[in-house]
């Protein structure tokens, strides 16, 4: 893979000849025939779309400009790819303007008004919603795992796509473990765990 940072898409948005009249959506336009919500994969959804020319009036609702690849994050921790790839493009680059993007969040669905109500105060109404959560991960969401992690900062090392400059910490640690207890945790079963085991062989097979 490029050192390039990752498109959401691998299609860029704009072309050397600067390609076809785009129709802008008007800022004041409230109204329209699709609303998106997430984030990374809301995005390239938006851009899939546009790539095959379906002409709705989409409105991509999204709380960042940049996100994670987080699928590269074991590949990127062993330095198999470059961490500049672990970082998407912006939206905007990948979204055109023929498609409306608005950095705020959902405060309020009403589906049976067919409308959202986001946290920057507008409401926007829709003939068809698709709304794309993801995955939220943060340290804190393992009751006492945050403070654990500020407390012992240099002895404790989460594996989470949250931030880049995580990968920076968690990129070295097991070469400095060379004797004491090593505590491997892993979140109760059933569960999709790609990637825990082989940290857990890594570390006590690779590294000791």
């Amino acid at each position: 893979m490029s050192a390039q940072r990752a498109s959401i898409t691998q299609i860029p948005v704009r072309y050397a000849g600067g390609g076809a009249k785009i129709h802008k959506i008007p800022d004041t336009q409230t109204d329209f025939d699709v609303v998106v919500v997430g984030g990374v994969s809301a995005t390239a959804l938006t851009k899939f779309w546009q790539n095959d020319h379906i002409h709705e009036q989409v409105a991509l609702v999204t709380p960042q400009t940049k996100y994670l690849n987080s699928e590269l994050y074991h590949m990127v921790n062993i330095s198999a790819v470059k961490i500049l790839a672990y970082e998407t493009d912006s939206v905007a680059a990948q979204v055109n303007a023929s498609s409306k993007i608005v950095y705020t969040k959902v405060k309020q669905f009403k589906p049976d008004e067919n409308k959202v109500v986001l946290d920057n105060g507008k409401e926007y109404t829709y003939r068809a919603l698709v709304v794309q959560n993801g995955l939220e991960q943060k340290s804190e969401f393992i009751e006492g795992l945050k403070e654990l992690e500020d407390e012992h900062r240099s002895g404790v090392f989460v594996h989470l796509a949250d931030s880049k400059f995580r990968i920076d910490k968690n990129h070295y640690h097991g070469w400095q473990h060379f004797h004491g207890d090593l505590i491997y945790y892993q979140p109760k079963r059933p569960m999709k765990d790609e990637g825990l085991n082989f940290f857990l062989f890594y570390y006590e097979h690779l590294l000791r």
